[in-house]
């Protein structure tokens, strides 16, 4: 028993218990055993362990060799061995063989009663089944590794069990549910004996901190935790905590700071693949952030590398959505498009998995049914017979007996019948989810074909507008350079402000170009504070003061009585205001006007942007309200605008949750409407 428990010991902390053995010491060992020695398996098991990631085939001959071998007693063995043939299934990426060799090493260590080895498999298959994003699973064989750690007083699997169901919670959006499990686990932790574990639960705090826009929480967390790993030279652990700095960093667009932590991350040796994996993709993210796009595309090629191996596929699915944002920014649209389409996939993989797998257990749960129904009527069966052996005597007994019978029969029948229609019902059900599957996959499709036509287009205007401003720009500077010494000062100066003039027709433009790349998808998510709208009007009212002078432009503005109190993202309504405003200044002759008003109804505000200028048909209207960027018209004082502004304002108030709609006419001027959430205080 003594060797049992060192040997264990030794399994679990690498190989490395007390001693280290190389493979030709483990050889040397193995040759002094017999055959049948129980030591000797004990070396084999060593052997295969150390041989696990160079050699995993070898690896796997050797443990299968042992359970060939070792006799029927050896349970715990078995179990060992088994437990490994599923790491290496599953380091192969045989999924379903690895958790087969698990099933039955859990059954080799409940014949030996072993309790601790029980319970740690369990914790083990809940990581696989997180990674393989089957959170019901996960979740199923945390609580069954807590329920036998509290049985056998195994203080670390419980704090561990309790850190996973957190980190699976926060996958899943449930932050409140995942910060209490991490703090239970805290709680366990709170000793010297468990350092290690303390660290890494307070990363995966931070992460919840960070994920609810705790910033400063998760990084005052992360620092105390690194104070901690780096006294104690914890060297893994000072990896992942300077990776989550990264995070933090490339949030708050830090992006040289983050690339200095992950360069110094990588510097540790105590880090496994998934890590590198991490930090390969981190610094992907970086260098894109940076433009620095050959350094991006290496390392996050690295990162789909190394996940391929893993099987990690909510962090593979992440890769291929980075790889298609990088391949836009080489404009290498072919691979951009093949990247979102395998994300798209695995996306839908998921889903359909999840589907198969609850399809599978109905049908595991009819066919036990069925099976206890043959039992019934093979013991009915007998009864039958033994009858038919009996006496004259009890000929009553039996015919009442086959009647009831069957009485019996045909309520099973009739059971039967229900279960097969209630059967068929969920087989529809599954069925139909499929297809709506299938029509929301070829939705996709079609909304990814019709981005790249709206970009197509977008790089038309674009190309259109630049082109004209840098050929006047090239003239303006060969005739100041030709000139030079014949020009007057009152020339040049006309000349620079000309030049002036034009860069920065290029600069509104570009800041328009980069304000729509915004827009698209995730990449400027609303965050919705309370405002008042009076000082946002103000403050675009003064910004385009010189705007209004120039064409003797009168502004009225009209809002309520009471403060105008609306609930968006700073930032954006600033952004659409002043769009808005621009497009009443471009399109308004001089000594016209311009109105501003909002009213509140029910529980949003109208906002009304009105001008007095040239107007437009309904065709225009139709043009501007289809989702795509347009040619812009030239305003009243000749104004050349990207054709991009209006399409911005749409795409940001659809993200503060409001409406937008035009009324205009021909020669009497436009009027913008949109609306936005009023603030309801309900204090």
């Amino acid at each position: 028993m003594k060797l049992k428990i060192l040997f264990l010991l030794i399994l679990t902390h690498g190989g490395c218990y007390a001693f280290n053995l190389n493979l030709d010491t483990i050889d040397s060992l193995l040759n002094v055993y017999t055959p049948k020695s129980k030591d000797k398996y004990h070396f084999m098991l060593l052997k295969g362990k150390e041989m696990k990631y160079v050699n995993p085939l070898g690896s796997l001959t050797c443990f299968q060799n042992i359970i060939r071998q070792s006799s029927v007693e050896d349970k715990f063995i078995k179990g060992l061995a088994w437990e490994e043939i599923g790491n290496i299934f599953f380091y192969l990426g045989f999924t379903d063989s690895a958790f087969k060799a698990y099933k039955k090493s859990f059954a080799y260590y409940l014949a030996e009663n072993c309790y601790p080895c029980f319970a740690s498999l369990a914790l083990e298959v809940a990581k696989y089944k997180k990674r393989l994003a089957d959170y019901p699973s996960a979740l199923q064989f945390c609580l069954i590794a807590i329920q036998i750690a509290q049985q056998t007083n195994q203080i670390k699997i419980i704090g561990k069990s309790y850190v996973l169901i957190g980190s699976i919670y926060l996958m899943q959006q449930k932050y409140q549910e995942a910060l209490k499990f991490m703090q239970k686990a805290i709680s366990i932790f709170n000793k010297d004996e468990f350092i290690k574990e303390k660290i890494m639960t307070y990363i995966n705090i931070a992460g919840v901190y960070r994920t609810t826009g705790r910033i400063d929480d998760a990084f005052q967390t992360l620092q105390k935790s690194y104070e901690i790993a780096s006294k104690n030279n914890f060297k893994r652990e000072m990896a992942v905590i300077l990776n989550n700095l990264a995070d933090i960093h490339l949030e708050l667009g830090k992006y040289d700071e983050a690339i200095r932590l992950l360069s110094t991350a990588f510097n540790f040796e105590e880090h496994d693949a998934e890590n590198s994996c991490i930090f390969h993709m981190n610094l992907g993210i970086a260098y894109m952030k940076k433009n620095q796009l050959y350094e991006s595309e290496k390392h996050l090629l690295k990162s789909l590398e190394i996940l391929f191996h893993l099987k990690n596929l909510n962090l593979l699915a992440k890769t291929y959505a980075l790889l298609s944002d990088l391949y836009v920014l080489k404009h290498d649209y072919q691979k951009a498009y093949q990247y979102k389409n395998q994300q798209k996939k695995l996306e839908d993989s998921l889903c359909f998995e999840q589907n198969a797998q609850m399809l599978k257990a109905t049908e595991e749960k009819f066919k036990i049914k069925e099976l206890e129904n043959e039992n019934k009527l093979l013991r009915q069966q007998q009864l039958i017979d033994q009858m038919k052996s009996s006496s004259q005597e009890k000929n009553f007994i039996m015919l009442v007996v086959l009647l009831f019978l069957a009485l019996l029969a045909l309520g099973f029948l009739i059971f039967l019948n229900r279960m097969q229609k209630k059967h068929e019902l969920t087989l529809n059900k599954y069925n139909k989810e499929l297809l709506e599957k299938n029509a929301l996959l070829a939705k996709q499709k079609l909304d990814i074909a019709e981005s790249i036509l709206v970009r197509d287009k977008l790089f038309s205007i674009i190309s259109h507008d630049l082109r004209n401003p840098m050929a006047s720009l090239i003239s303006f500077a060969r005739i100041i350079r030709r000139d030079y010494q014949k020009l007057t000062p009152k020339e040049l100066e006309v000349l620079v402000s000309e030049m002036e003039k034009v860069v920065n027709k290029m600069s509104d433009l570009l800041e328009n170009l980069l304000l729509w790349y915004r827009t698209q998808g995730d990449k400027w998510i609303s965050q919705p504070t309370v405002i008042h709208l009076q000082n946002i009007i103000q403050k675009v009212i003064e910004y385009y003061e010189k705007s209004f002078q120039l064409k003797n432009i009168s502004v009225d503005i009209t809002l309520d009585k009471e403060p105008t109190i609306v609930y968006a993202d700073e930032k954006m309504l600033e952004t659409i205001l002043r769009n808005l405003v621009s497009n009443a200044i471009k399109y308004t002759p001089e000594n016209g006007k311009v109105f501003i008003s909002s009213t509140k109804h029910e529980n949003e505000y109208i906002i009304q942007i009105q001008d007095t200028g040239i107007g437009m048909d309904q065709d225009k209207i139709s043009e501007i309200m289809s989702n795509q960027p347009i040619e812009s018209t030239p305003g009243t004082a000749g104004e050349k605008g990207s054709g991009l502004g209006l399409y911005i304002v749409k795409e940001l108030i659809d993200k503060n949750k409001g409406r937008f709609w035009i009324e205009s006419t021909l020669g009497k001027g436009t009027s913008f409407y949109f609306t936005l959430p009023a603030f309801e205080d309900k204090a």
